[in-house]
């Protein structure tokens, strides 16, 4: 029988574990060459690690293939998006 449960935990994780490994591709980079090859590495990288998060997500899962990875492809939009909101406390400490 399939299971039409959605699995907002996995799917949550898939969602953070895109944005983690972008991260971890894109720091030796920025230190290593500075931030215009970044221009270039994260779009496609993004796109490759939500994918793969998606991926895994869709392992475990028997129906709702496409939802589950919609809702990654969410996560991994809005983790981004929550930080760069975020105020830096040690930029608002220098600027004082």
């Amino acid at each position: 029988m399939t299971s039409t449960k959605i699995h907002w935990g996995r799917a949550f994780a898939g969602g953070l574990l895109a944005e983690v490994a972008l991260f971890a591709i894109t720091v030796p980079v920025y230190l290593a060459l500075g931030d215009h090859p970044l221009l270039y590495i994260v779009p496609p990288g993004a796109l490759v690690t939500s994918f793969l998060g998606a991926l895994w997500v869709g392992l475990k899962i028997e129906s709702r293939f496409v939802l589950h990875g919609l809702l990654v492809g969410i996560v991994a939009t809005l983790v981004p998006a929550y930080r760069a909101t975020r105020v830096d406390p040690i930029v608002t400490l220098r600027s004082e």
